[in-house]
């Protein structure tokens, strides 16, 4: 689940940031701040943070009908950090994939 949500947000930045050159908005973002380093940047923060929001949404989804699922399944139980784990690669795996497709739909 989490790899389906990183590949959508991975497609999500680069389309968003391809939609700047389409829509021909880039111009007057770059006269307001006309370093586009700091313009790239500032972009790939705020796809990183709406990353972990969508992220962080799905996971609770997928932990909420994920859990009883397992609970129900013989074998070993998982402990609290395994889960913890598994929760904090997917988040930051959200937000690396938005940050890289802002960074692929710029170039």
């Amino acid at each position: 689940m989490t790899y389906l949500v990183a590949g959508l947000l991975l497609f999500f930045g680069v389309v968003g940031a391809g939609a700047e050159y389409r829509h021909r908005t880039l111009a007057p973002a770059l006269l307001v701040a006309p370093n586009r380093i700091r313009l790239l940047g500032a972009r790939m923060v705020a796809y990183a943070l709406a990353g972990l929001v969508i992220g962080a949404l799905l996971l609770v989804v997928a932990l909420a009908l994920g859990l009883p699922l397992l609970a129900s399944r013989p074998g070993p139980d998982l402990a609290g950090g395994d889960y913890l784990r598994a929760v904090g690669g997917g988040l930051v795996a959200c937000a690396l994939c938005a940050m890289l497709g802002v960074g692929a739909g710029s170039l």
